[in-house]
């Protein structure tokens, strides 16, 4: 259960870490929130995104823990 978790969240952390090269997220231009269901093998998380313009706060449950993910 926690390898799981420990690998999804350096997976997010190797996306979204500055200066990485490639390029990049589309650049949100209006603002939104919206709810997220990520459906995997290992079962189904939801969560919240929430969106302005270059910035982003998402989350989400996973396995009763909360993940916070805030990008700029």
């Amino acid at each position: 259960m926690f390898t799981r978790f420990a690998l999804l969240s350096l997976l997010g952390i190797a996306v979204f870490a500055p200066g990485a090269k490639g390029a990049g997220l589309p650049q949100t231009t209006v603002e939104y929130s919206a709810d997220r269901i990520m459906e995997t093998e290992a079962g189904t998380f939801e969560g919240k995104v929430h969106a302005a313009k270059d910035k982003e706060r998402s989350e989400t449950n996973m396995r009763n823990m909360q993940r916070v993910m805030i990008r700029r």
